[in-house]
């Protein structure tokens, strides 16, 4: 049986929803570091493992990693509307 290439298993663990269209930009991982103000290799591969954090991994074109703009994109908005939400069991301000 032939071993399926990099790209089959890829696409195999990502949701259909999550492959990017052909004129997805992707951003290299010197781009990615300065957009969120220069964390170590270290910080990102912990960003990445955290479930909490839920930092979009990259993806590999051969040996390079490679952020579609569009994760990132969506990444940002998810963090600012739990930044904007009141947490439990604070009321808003009397004005």
């Amino acid at each position: 049986m032939a071993r399926p290439s990099k790209l089959q298993i890829d696409k195999d663990r990502i949701p259909d929803e999550e492959i990017a269209p052909a004129d997805e930009v992707f951003l290299s991982t010197k781009e990615i570091k300065q957009r969120y103000s220069n964390p170590s290799d270290m910080t990102l591969a912990r960003w990445i493992k955290d479930p909490k954090t839920r930092f979009p991994p990259p993806v590999k074109f051969g040996r390079h990693n490679r952020w579609p703009l569009s994760r990132q994109l969506r990444y940002e908005r998810e963090r600012l509307a739990q930044a904007n939400e009141k947490p439990p069991g604070v009321d808003a301000p009397d004005g």
